[in-house]
């Protein structure tokens, strides 16, 4: 991962060295003579010698997910640079309902996006740092991959294939939602469908269906689906 200046990649076991991925990850930045020099290293807390398995590089902030620390319940790891050195500032634990898959993670100013499990099914977790990194929304996607920058997450997802792009925002405009309680019938993909049908909305109501347009926002509308970018499926050939 490449930010301004700087360069930072993980290890596996075997690079890391024969007693395990010590470091787990490295940063390196570039210096005046146009030379690279190591900045920070990283090991992972995991007795069981794995390593890191996803970073996000964004300033003086590095976050480093490892899925299988914590008793598997996966940590993310969040350091910062204080101008001298690299330093733990916060380790973020999954909860008995929440795992940190260590399958992606994106970072940007003060936001931070991960994948997770949560009540057994794949999400994408958000928090924001507001002096201490602290859990805002969950995004109920199974995402194989997360960008951030600035108020816009992209959220690519394998089956459908897909690329969802949110945006932050305040009540949910029509037809759009983020789960079930933001319609009156259910949330498919992002667009409301009436209670009477399964598909992404009746295409004679081409305005989002049966979403109730003077609903109150749910704790987790402050994240809007603005887009879908890119949808479809591989063709086979002739």
């Amino acid at each position: 991962v490449v930010d301004g200046d700087r360069v930072a990649f993980t290890l596996g076991p075997s690079e890391g060295g024969a007693g395990g991925p010590e470091p787990a990850a490295l940063v390196y930045r570039a210096g005046a003579s146009s030379s690279w020099f190591e900045e920070g290293t990283f090991a992972a807390d995991d007795p069981a010698g794995s390593s890191y398995t996803a970073l996000a590089l964004a300033g003086d902030w590095l976050a480093l997910a490892s899925a299988a620390a914590a008793d598997g319940r996966g940590v993310v790891d969040l350091y910062a640079f204080d101008g001298a050195t690299w330093s733990l500032r916060q380790q973020l634990t999954g909860a008995q309902t929440q795992t940190f898959t260590g399958e992606a993670l994106a970072l940007d100013s003060n936001l931070l996006a991960a994948t997770a499990i949560r009540d057994g099914q794949p999400v994408v977790e958000l928090y924001r740092n507001d002096g201490e990194w602290r859990h805002e929304q969950t995004v109920a996607l199974a995402a194989a991959s997360l960008d951030l920058k600035g108020p816009r997450l992209a959220v690519g997802v394998a089956s459908p294939q897909a690329l969802h792009v949110y945006g932050r925002g305040g009540d949910l405009p029509t037809g759009v939602c983020v789960d079930d309680s933001d319609c009156s019938g259910s949330c498919v993909d992002g667009v409301c469908a009436p209670p009477d049908t399964t598909d992404e909305g009746d295409p004679e109501d081409a305005d989002g269906c049966g979403c109730r347009s003077d609903a109150a926002p749910s704790p987790i509308a402050s994240l809007l689906l603005l887009a879908l970018v890119i949808a479809g499926s591989r063709r086979r050939p002739a």
